[in-house]
């Protein structure tokens, strides 16, 4: 296993290319193919006007479709099996995919209409198999386990048509447990013929256009971001910022989308780290559930925004990207519910927008839309497209520019109550105050910062910083220090006086020896003097004791007169600190800070000072746009695909929303000239829930950005893996990656989070990241979790966080339901389709929620309607989680006929970065069976408890829950049984 960057691009590139022929369109696949017998198929045949219907389909789509023009074999793609969904008093059944293309089978066509075995497998779509990745058109015939249990005992290539059909056959009654002729489904009914199709690749086209234009170039002119995303080597780890160097950081920290909170402290330790990365540098960020990954997202948005309006030059190019719509939508609305709220501290005219029609910071990068499609979106997003009308050709309108400048300059006006018709000075002006509050904010980290250092240096030297208090302790000492030299010389004097000469004369003799010593113990005891009491007869003894005590008087004299001078210096510094300090505080008396507590301050900006600063630079890029579109040249058609022209259009759409989205299939399309890909354009690539994507499907999108913070956690949904283990390591043999197929080999590098079967792109970034927050998990991490009770989120923390997690939400007080509590429902578990589904437990659910639907309403909406907010839909309410999409069509059946169709049920996809306030688990399981699905790690049972604000209930066999084991199960069974009044009373116990 090297370390060959171009033989990871080849490797990705076939990834992806067998990953998006695995993924059929329906509706797509019906437009496109030809409808062909089984018979047709089977014998490995097509007529002459079938063949050249799809060789003609090739060559338009390959763009070789001169006259005569002959050409080589195509590949297509056979559908033997078409299943239509049923009606039902004449409507289709509802919740169901329309039509299901079981089986696919790779083929080429040559143009006497014969057919050849692929180099590929045949395969069956990833969305007809278990588990369910996505939640939507998902209906399952088989597992990947055994598609991959066949793939791996039958890894043969077949150059006979027949023997190739019949290996097809074995793969597919392997995996559905029906033959093909004799294929059958409840819901369905079969075609009589089935469908060739060319292949394409519509999804992925645009990521495989850039992996060929990488294909192109040296490894060694890879974008250095790209180099660091494919490399097999682990990133060399830095030191974390100790508490001093994040202080000096946070001067960096310069804008805030909201004044509503400040960041919590592992959002700000990220940001910090975030403000040390350099050119080609990836930051991954550990954001479990609930812990507020966007809002750190609008953190780093907002701050590089500024930072660049403060430099003067073009602002910066950031992209937010996913892997699906449903996580792109997520990241866009973040940026269109910016909560900006009438503050002491915020000037009320500085709050929202100067130029009319803008109602977001973020603009949506979509794919190609119908105009049905882009009414709907644009009711909700800023977008843009191919198609005109969309946000940036309204907003630039020619017609209405002088409206929006006149409409900017009133507000402008009354911010700053001048009164200019000028954009230029107003355009000074605010990069004037933008200065000044970036200078403000400086200012006051460094005075903070000196405080605080000064105030630990005090502590470390004096045990105090109380300097005033220690120089009149110091003072008395050095009083009473004086005092007692003098009384002890006095004394003394005394002393020396009270003894006759002749008595010092004659000492030596024991009578005068006697004399002496009862003379100087009634002296000494008269005046309590107990430093001599070993030598009353020896009155030199006593004067040596008397100069001894005098000289130690002195040192500590000079020593106390000594510190007291440092003292008077080290006061001098820090109350003239003080003074500065205050002053600075004076001009912001809303601050409330706390110099025991070193983050009071850096807190406090975010809502105030950081938060103006952006404002201030959000009006300072209108004015830059406003005198831009002044001057805009008519789109010239020479200069339309040039590079130059592309990054001023994007730079120019930046200038009103900082923050551009797009899924990663889109983004390459995006940022591309009519010839070239616009390698390095992207400022800052963010990719959120990166836990969720598979790493071929980012890899080329890092050649287009200069660094990327990577946002996810590989502890909750996994990528749409499409490509089974046994394809995958066949793929790293053929391109080099690995020198051996087999398992060992696959497993080296499947540890290193790149596989297309196991990997994800936040495997890929933990490993690049030069930052380690734990010992366990690469990367920085965020722990302050918001969402759910704590009741729930402690579950959570034990199964997959270690306890990493802080949570913050207390328990509710009075609370109808148990925050952890379970139904034991005796269901019968049956197999379906490859799938599991128990009729029972999906009655009682929604028995259950129909019959308390109203009870709970009222007890969430009744205090809403009070405070005017607006009340909760059942919806929002209630979901409902299952491991089986068999089950979810059950669910879905049950919530129809109930009339509680709105209530979302699914799979852990179904409520993908979602939210409800009471979450139901269906298990389906029952007493034969030994070992369950969500057991085979952490990640759906985390999904699915994570997913509860205050309420997660079981409605199932329990006794499939042991609260001895030490499975994800065995740990939730330990919550919920560990208090009787966690059971509901719905059936009797049976426990």
């Amino acid at each position: 296993m090297g370390n060959n960057i171009k033989a990871m691009m080849r490797y990705w590139r076939s990834s992806l290319a067998d990953a998006a022929r695995m993924t059929i369109d329906p509706k797509k696949t019906g437009e496109d193919g030809i409808n062909v017998t089984i018979g047709a198929l089977k014998m490995g045949r097509l007529n002459p006007e079938q063949t050249k219907i799809l060789l003609e389909k090739a060559a338009n789509s390959s763009g070789k479709n001169s006259p005569g023009q002959k050409q080589g074999d195509i590949q297509v793609t056979l559908i033997p099996l078409v299943m239509n969904v049923k009606f039902e008093h004449g409507f289709e059944k509802g919740g169901l995919p329309k039509v299901l293309l079981p089986l696919c089978i790779p083929a080429k066509l040559n143009e006497e209409g014969r057919l050849t075995p692929s180099t590929g497998f045949p395969w069956i779509p990833r969305n007809h198999l278990e588990p369910a990745v996505l939640d939507s058109d998902h209906y399952s015939v088989g597992s990947v386990e055994r598609l991959d249990e066949f793939l791996t005992k039958h890894k043969e290539h077949h150059e006979q048509w027949s023997a190739y059909w019949e290996y097809t056959l074995k793969l597919f009654k392997y995996v559905t447990k029906q033959g093909l002729h004799e294929f059958h489904l409840p819901e369905y009914g079969r075609a009589e013929q089935g469908i060739v199709t060319i292949e394409t690749s519509v999804v992925a086209r645009h990521i495989l256009m850039l992996y060929d234009e990488l294909m192109k170039k040296k490894e060694q002119d890879y974008p250095a971001l790209l180099q660091r995303y494919a490399s097999l080597e682990d990133a060399a780890l830095l030191s974390l910022l100790s508490k001093e160097e994040q202080i000096k950081q946070s001067a960096f920290h310069i804008g805030q989308m909201s004044n509503e909170f400040s960041i919590s402290p592992s959002q700000r330790e990220t940001m910090h780290h975030f403000l040390n990365m350099g050119h080609g540098d990836i930051l991954a960020v550990n954001g479990p559930p609930g812990t507020g990954k966007t809002t750190l997202l609008q953190s780093i948005v907002s701050t590089l925004w500024v930072t660049h309006a403060a430099e003067g030059g073009e602002p910066p190019i950031i992209l937010a990207a996913s892997t699906n719509n449903q996580a792109v939508t997520n990241v866009i609305d973040s940026f269109g519910q910016v909560t900006e709220k009438d503050a002491p501290y915020t000037d009320p005219s500085l709050i929202g927008r100067w130029i009319p029609g803008i109602k977001s910071y973020g603009l949506y990068l979509p794919r190609s839309l119908s105009p049905k499609e882009q009414t709907a979106y644009s009711k909700k997003y800023h977008i843009t497209d191919t198609y005109e009308g969309q946000f940036p050709q309204q907003i630039e309108e020619a017609a209405k520019l002088e409206e929006k400048e006149t409409f900017f300059l009133k507000k402008f006006n009354t911010y700053t109550k001048l009164n200019t018709q000028d954009l230029q000075v107003a355009l000074e002006e605010l990069h004037r105050r933008l200065l000044e509050t970036l200078s403000e904010i400086s200012k006051g980290i460094m005075l903070f910062e000196q405080m605080v250092q000064m105030k630990t240096r005090l502590e470390e030297k004096y045990g105090t910083f109380d300097l005033e208090q220690l120089t009149r302790e110091l003072q008395h000492t050095l009083k009473q220090k004086n005092t007692g030299k003098g009384e002890l010389l006095l004394i003394l004097k005394e002393w020396s006086g009270s003894i006759p000469f002749w008595m010092k004369w004659l000492s030596w003799t024991s009578s005068i020896q006697t004399k002496m010593y009862l003379h100087n113990a009634a002296f000494f005891h008269e005046r309590n003097i107990k430093i001599v009491e070993e030598h009353l007869g020896n009155h030199k003894r006593i004067e040596v004791e008397f100069q001894d005590r005098l000289r130690q008087i002195a040192v500590d004299i000079k020593g106390i007169e000594e510190q007291l001078q440092v003292v008077g210096e080290d006061r001098m510094l820090w109350n003239n600190l003080k003074v500065a300090w205050e002053q600075w505080h004076a001009v912001y008396p809303y601050l409330n800070i706390d110099l025991k507590n070193d983050t009071s301050l850096i807190e406090e900006l975010d809502k105030t000072l950081r938060f103006n600063a952006f404002k201030l630079a959000t009006h300072y890029w209108e004015a830059r746009w406003l005198i831009e579109m002044k001057t805009k040249q008519p789109r010239q058609n020479k200069d339309y695909y040039s590079e130059t022209a592309h990054l001023a259009k994007w730079r120019r759409y930046c200038k009103l929303t900082p923050c551009l989205v797009s899924t990663l299939h889109m983004t390459p399309n995006y940022f591309r000239t009519g010839k070239e890909p616009l390698f390095e354009a992207i400022d800052l690539l963010i990719i959120d829930e990166a836990g969720q994507v598979s790493p071929e499907v980012a890899a080329p999108t890092f050649s287009l950005a200069k660094k990327s913070v990577i946002v996810g956690d590989v502890l909750q949904i996994e990528p749409v893996w499409s490509i089974t283990s046994s394809i995958d390591t066949a793929n790293l043999c053929d391109c080099k990656v690995i020198d051996v197929m087999n398992g060992e080999a696959y497993e080296a590098v499947s540890d290193k989070g790149i596989c297309a079967s196991s990997g994800s792109v936040m495997r890929i970034a933990q490993r690049a990241s030069r930052y380690q927050r734990y010992e366990e998990i690469r990367g920085m991490f965020l722990s302050e979790h918001r969402r759910c009770v704590s009741e729930i989120i402690q579950y959570c923390n034990e199964l997959a966080y270690k306890g990493k997690l802080q949570p913050l939400r207390p328990s509710v007080k009075d609370f109808p339901l148990p925050h952890m509590g379970y139904a034991h429902i005796k269901g019968t578990p049956m197999l379906k389709t490859g799938s599991r589904c128990n009729p029972k437990e999906a009655q009682a659910i929604v028995e259950w929620i129909k019959a308390n639907q109203n009870r709970l309403l009222a007890y969430y909406n009744e205090p809403r309607i009070l405070k005017g907010e607006k009340p909760l839909t059942v919806r929002e309410l209630f979901g409902i989680v299952t491991p089986f999409t068999a089950q979810k069509n059950e669910l879905k059946r049950w919530l129809n006929n109930a009339g509680l169709g709105e209530i979302t049920a699914g799979t852990v996809h179904a409520l993908q970065g979602a939210e409800r306030q009471i979450v139901i688990f269906s298990p389906v399981y029952g007493d034969n069976d030994s070992s369950f699905f969500f057991d085979k790690g952490e990640s759906m049972l985390n999904v699915a408890v994570s997913r509860a604000k205050d309420s997660f209930l079981v409605f199932g066999n329990m006794r499939i829950f042991d609260p001895a084991g030490q499975k994800p199960s065995g740990i939730l069974a330990k919550f919920l049984f560990e208090k009787s009044e966690n059971q509901l009373n719905v059936v009797k116990k049976e426990r």
